[in-house]
């Protein structure tokens, strides 16, 4: 994820933004069948984490952290039409960022959030599934007031804090999966979630244009084999701009769409923002 703006203020020469964030997570899990209607499921989530910022005031280069959580789910089959689906991940408990400078180290935690999910499936008729899902993020929590950690006595640049500004955001989801004959599936779903940053936090966020707030999937899935299966999806997500309540009044805008294929994830185009 990230950002690279050539100038992003209404101000004379370059006010150039550069971000770069990575997170990768690695989740060995088990689960356990209870009975013939309910299933529990665990991981542990190995974390990998990445963050780059350059800012028309100060510069803090690439730095990596490691971290852990936790992820736990359960299914229930109500009725041999209905099964109940929730889960739980922890917060993604970080290392700190750490960067050495002349003027000293600076330092800050950016834990990814914790989220809830509940989701209920219907087999309305042989070969169709409907499913519906809540999914709620807590970004409040590690993407509010994010507190930086300066040397004694320092008074440059670097903020005591990054208010990113982020609330907690609800995604709601909707998709259908429609068997045709025995080897060929198709799907389709919509989601929807509120953008997590405000007009007024615009200013704050220009190098993470978190903002498109609906996405629409379609996939194909062909039994190749009794052992090999392909699928090919398109996933866009629809364009969304959210202008700055407060001056300067940057707008920030964003959409995006990838193609995936068995064994390859290729991203064909991204706008990534637009500040003016």
């Amino acid at each position: 994820m990230g950002v690279d703006f050539a100038d992003t203020a209404a101000a004379p020469g370059n006010q150039a933004v550069v971000t770069t964030k990575q997170f990768f997570k690695v989740a060995p899990g088990f689960a356990y069948r209870v009975g013939d209607a309910v299933a529990l499921g665990a991981t542990l989530n190995l974390n990998y984490q990445s963050l780059a910022l350059a800012t028309p005031a100060f510069v803090l280069p690439q730095n990596q952290v490691f971290g852990f959580g936790v992820t736990l789910g359960m299914t229930w089959k109500i009725s041999p039409g209905w099964q109940l689906g929730a889960a739980w991940s922890s917060k993604q408990d970080m290392e700190k960022f750490k960067w050495n400078t002349t003027a000293g180290r600076f330092s800050m935690n950016m834990d990814a959030p914790q989220t809830v999910t509940v989701g209920l499936a219907w087999r309305p008729a042989p070969g169709l599934l409907v499913e519906g899902d809540v999914k709620r993020i807590m970004f409040s929590d590690v993407l509010d007031n994010v507190k930086m950690k300066r040397p004694a006595g320092y008074a440059g640049a670097v903020p005591a804090s990054l208010r990113f500004g982020w609330k907690d955001q609800t995604a709601y989801a909707l998709a259908l999966r429609q068997d045709i004959g025995e080897k060929t599936q198709v799907r389709i779903g919509v989601n929807h979630g509120e953008s997590p940053i405000d007009p007024k936090d615009v200013n704050a966020n220009l190098g993470s244009v978190a903002v498109v707030e609906n996405h629409l999937a379609i996939g194909l899935s062909r039994k190749l084999s009794d052992k090999v299966t392909g699928s090919v999806s398109y996933v866009p997500a629809f364009n969304n701009k959210i202008k700055s309540s407060v001056a300067p009044h940057n707008v920030i805008e964003l959409q995006a769409e990838h193609h995936q294929f068995p064994d390859q994830l290729s991203i064909l185009r991204r706008r990534e923002g637009d500040s003016r």
